[in-house]
Parts: C-alpha cells; structure tokens; sequence
C-alpha cells in the first residue's frame, strides 16, 4: 500500500441492525488493520477522538455525516484525514460503507462500498478486506460470500464411532468387575463376600449403561455417515436405563 503519511483518526462504527456489543471489536479491528497498514504516521483511534473533542464539538458529532461538517471536525482533532465506517444488516447481508475524508481539501478522497454474506466472524474479515480496498491495497471483490470449507473427512461419525469404542471397552472391564464381585461372594473364603452381591450389581450396571451408550454412539455414527447437510450435531444420554445418542443435521 502507498504511504501517504500525516495523521489519521478513525471514528467509531455506526452501524444499523448490528448487535451493540460487537461495535467496539468492530471499531478496534478497523482501526488495528488501518494502522497495520503503515499507510499514516500516526491512526487516533475512535476512544481517543471522544477524549479530546470537547462537549460541544461531540454535540456537533452528532447528526453529522456530510463531508464539510466531518472535516470541521477533523480540524478541531488536528488530523489530515478521517476514516468514517458505517455497517449495516439489511436481511441476510452485511454492508460496510468506509468513506475517507482529505480536511485539507474538505473533500471525499475515498469510498468502499463492500455487500457480502455469513455470520459475524464474516463481518469481521469483510471489514478487513475493506480497509485494504480503502487504502490502496490488492483489489477484493466487492461482494464476499464466506462459507465453511468442505471436507472429505467424515469428522463426526469417525467421532462418533470412536467414543463407541471406548465406551464398549468400558462396557466390558465393568462386566468382567462385576462378574468377579459375584464370584467372590460365592466365595465361602472370602472376606467380606456379604457385600460383593451389591458391588457386583453396581458394576453391572455402569456396565449395562456403557454398553448402551457404545450401541447408542455406534448406531448415531453410522446415521451421522449418511447425513448430507452441512452441519451435524450429535449428543448422547445416560441414566440407570441406558443411553440415546441424537444425530441432526441439515438436509
């Protein structure tokens, strides 16, 4: 990117049908990628610009959105320049409008207009990929559609399948703990065989619960391989009766 110099302030996001938290990570990764850029000496962030206006310059802040009154503004800061953001959610897409403003010439040097898809992790890569267009940087497409890379890899049966494998082996150690309880209290020698009945029952238990749970995990992996959506989810249960597994996925 063209090092252009001088100092730069960039004013906080505003934003329309965007979530109130997520402004200030978004106004920090836009002033964190301008000053990455090495294009300005020196980036004020938008904290710094409402610390030194005074109260009725942020009076004036409001409202105003018109280069004049922007560079008026931008005076009052002692900056060269001014990078105002604005994002918006209009159905499923995002919109980041970034407009940089020479005070000099109290005129729009620069606009990006960027339209793309996908959750907020998306906003925060198209708001990257804005700055870079702004700029001067490689150019990117202005529509960005973010997507879950696709893999061959069938992550959740294989998952799935081997926490079957581990719940069975489980499964079998508790039935053989059980099985030697029960001989021990057969076991006239044995110290203490009055209470290996009860230890044997609780042993078959956890290994009746642990082998439903494998038969749950296995059958849920083998649903899990034939789901075509995009996402799977998987849970199992278990109580004293047993276990389910749930698979879901979209079709």
């Amino acid at each position: 990117m063209p090092h252009v110099g001088g100092k730069v302030a960039v004013f906080d996001v505003q934003a329309t049908d965007v979530r109130e938290a997520l402004l200030p990570i978004l106004t920090e990764v836009l002033t964190t990628e301008v000053a990455n850029a090495r294009v300005f000496d020196e980036v004020l962030a938008g904290r710094d610009v409402q610390q030194m206006l005074s109260f009725e310059e942020k009076k004036q802040m409001v409202g105003c959105d018109d280069t004049s009154c922007l560079a008026e503004i931008g005076g009052a800061l002692g900056v060269d320049r001014l990078i105002v953001p604005q994002i918006a959610r209009v159905s499923a897409s995002w919109i980041v409008t970034l407009k940089q403003i020479d005070i000099r010439g109290a005129s729009t040097e620069g606009r990006v207009y960027d339209t793309f898809e996908g959750d907020e992790g998306a906003l925060l890569a198209g708001v990257r990929s804005s700055v870079v267009r702004l700029l001067g940087g490689a150019p990117v497409a202005s529509t960005l559609t973010t997507t879950a890379p696709e893999s061959s890899f069938p992550i959740v049966p294989v998952a799935l399948w081997s926490t079957a494998a581990v719940s069975a082996g489980v499964g079998v150690a508790l039935a053989l703990k059980a099985k030697g309880h029960e001989d021990n209290a057969y076991d006239p020698s044995f110290v203490g065989a009055q209470h290996e009945i009860e230890r044997s029952r609780d042993a078959a238990l956890g290994a009746n619960v642990a082998l439903a749970t494998a038969g749950a995990l296995a059958v849920g992996g083998a649903l899990a391989w034939w789901l075509t959506g995009d996402d799977v989810s998987a849970g199992v249960t278990a109580n004293e009766g047993g276990a389910h597994a749930v698979v879901a996925g979209r079709f």
